[in-house]
């Protein structure tokens, strides 16, 4: 992301409402731009708030069982696309 150019995106946007406001990275970002701290420290940070969010889904996930679920880990784009259009 960083490569890509998060930083300037982040820099441009200005004020947003609360609800796009709470996507990931976007307050370690404006830290960033903000002086309060670094690069390394701000990418840790948003690693870090990614893997919270991830394990939150899995446990939500896990008490959820009304859907089928599919196991995607190993397989290329192609594969999952197939798997989705034959549900």
């Amino acid at each position: 992301m960083f490569a890509a150019g998060v930083v300037d995106e982040v820099r441009a946007i200005g004020s947003i409402s609360a609800t796009p406001g709470q996507v990931i990275g976007l307050r370690e970002i404006r830290d960033l731009l903000a002086g309060k701290i670094t690069q390394p420290e701000c990418i840790r940070l948003i690693q870090a708030r990614t893997r919270q969010y991830a394990k939150r889904q899995v446990t939500w996930f896990a008490r959820d069982t009304d859907f089928a679920r599919l196991n995607l880990t190993g397989i290329d784009h192609g594969d999952a696309l197939r798997r989705f259009q034959s549900i």
